[in-house]
């Protein structure tokens, strides 16, 4: 059997590494953020666009 893992004071990371993950993680959440908002604004022009094109094809088929 393995022998168990005594919790000392033994710290796994250096505080220096510790904020060096923060400010990675920060700038992760910033960058995800500014994909997730232009993702969602392509998808209104896209709806929008395909919307008015619905809407003229539709008035122009039921005027000939």
């Amino acid at each position: 059997m393995n022998e168990p893992i005594s919790s000392s004071n033994y710290e796994q990371f250096s505080p220096e590494e510790i904020a060096g993950f923060d400010a990675d993680d920060a700038h992760a959440g910033a960058a995800i953020g500014k994909m997730l908002t232009i993702f969602f604004l392509y998808t209104v022009v896209a709806m929008a666009g395909s919307s008015v094109a619905t809407w003229y094809w539709i008035v122009n088929s039921t005027v000939r």
